[in-house]
């Protein structure tokens, strides 16, 4: 007769730790969502380093101009960058540093994000 009392409660304590998730994943998706709908700088790194923005090429200054741009509008970051090269990973360093700096939120976009087809 323990047995099952102890079982209902364990059930009810996981789902709560779950619904507690899942309201936090949804509150950050909002609050994301919000920054986007302000503006998107969309950052890819090719393999050889070279940097985009927005479909554009760029210069690290340049990238920080719109860096400072987004953040005044309380906007977002799209990162993308597949490949592993030195180049690439040198100039993806350099453009995380430069998001950090100005603290601003960052989407990483991998080979399986429905974001990485904006990208190509």
């Amino acid at each position: 007769m323990l047995k099952y009392p102890f079982i209902f409660l364990a059930v009810l304590a996981l789902c709560q730790l779950s619904c507690g998730n899942a309201a936090r994943e949804a509150e950050v998706a909002k609050k994301f969502a919000g920054w986007e709908a302000n503006g998107i700088a969309k950052v890819k790194v090719e393999e050889n380093g070279d940097i985009y923005l927005n479909h554009k090429p760029t210069s690290l200054e340049a990238l920080s101009e719109e860096f400072a741009r987004i953040k005044k509008v309380n906007g977002a970051v799209w990162y993308y960058r597949l490949s592993q090269s030195k180049a690439a990973e040198a100039s993806g360093m350099a453009i995380m540093k430069s998001v950090a700096e100005y603290k601003l939120p960052v989407k990483l976009c991998a080979s399986n994000d429905p974001c990485r087809k904006d990208f190509e």
